[in-house]
């Protein structure tokens, strides 16, 4: 039984590897044989390297196979063959444990580079040929854009919803926000939002003129606090504005000319007047007390 395991693994070894070098042969047989041909450019070192396993491979086989043979009880002129084998296995696991692999550490630096150059070219040329002008393409469609006789569709007089009362008005940024949003859901969900009613178009053309309040030669002034609200009211008078404006200066506490100061402190003789009233309102006081 101790006999039968391994002649059985060995068995199975010999059959997996018949089957691998078989699809093997087939593939180089039905493919281009430069394609598994060593490339011109490349790196002598990893050349050596894979011809030292594939021999290294083949004088593994080898050695199953003589051994196979010894079990089955042919050793007429096997052994010499098998010790031949393997003084073959042991020099090349030399080459590639003493040569190949120190050589490949000190190197390693250098033909990372050379592979990452490789791949970089290979990236950048089939980037430059992704990219490359269709200049047929482009004058097709410059043919069918600029010099086609046949009617193109167009956007029909008034159908710009940004336009409101007849080019006197337009639509804010606020405004164009919502119309925005109600294009997404509609896009979005597949289906379209009712239309609005009369209620509710009043009410919402009742609630633009609020909100437009704080716009202002075109800008939107609600976040400085009825700013646009104010300069609306300055820069425009109603009807009874001006008797409204003129009751506000009569209500207004006459005042006089005084000569204006420099701007750096009291103006010549303004102490003198501020004090001549200081007393004067001081006597008028002692003379009310008296009475």
């Amino acid at each position: 039984m101790a006999v039968d395991d391994p002649q059985q693994q060995q068995l199975h070894l010999l059959t997996t590897v018949t089957n691998a070098l078989t699809n093997a042969a087939d593939a180089l047989h039905a493919s281009d044989d430069d394609a598994f041909a060593p490339p011109t450019d490349g790196l002598s070192l990893l050349d050596a390297k894979n011809s030292l396993l594939l021999s290294y491979l083949q004088s593994l086989v080898l050695l199953l196979l003589v051994q196979l043979r010894q079990v089955q009880g042919e050793e007429a002129g096997v052994a010499s063959i098998g010790s031949a084998v393997q003084q073959k296995l042991t020099e090349l696991r030399v080459y590639l444990d003493r040569g190949v692999r120190p050589i490949e550490g000190r190197l390693k630096y250098q033909i990372d580079s050379a592979l990452r150059a490789a791949d970089s070219s290979r990236r950048d040329a089939h980037a430059k040929a992704m990219s490359r002008v269709r200049k047929s393409q482009l004058l097709n469609e410059y043919i069918d854009e600029e010099l086609s006789s046949a009617p193109r569709a167009q956007p029909s007089i008034g159908s710009n919803k940004t336009i409101l009362d007849g080019g006197r008005g337009g639509l804010s940024q606020r405004d164009r926000e919502k119309e925005r949003e109600r294009s997404e859901y509609e896009e979005r969900n597949f289906t379209r939002l009712p239309a609005q009613t009369k209620k509710e178009r009043r009410e919402a053309r009742r609630k633009g003129q609020l909100d437009r309040r704080d716009i202002f030669g075109g800008e939107d002034w609600t976040g400085l606090g009825g700013l646009g609200d104010r300069v609306s009211r300055s820069v425009s008078i109603g009807r009874g504005g001006r008797e409204g404006v003129l009751k506000r200066r009569e209500k207004r506490r006459a005042t006089e000319d005084l000569p204006r100061s420099d701007g750096t402190g009291m103006g010549i003789g303004d102490s003198f007047e501020k004090r001549r009233r200081t007393l004067e309102a001081r006597a008028a006081r002692k003379a009310m007390k008296k009475r």
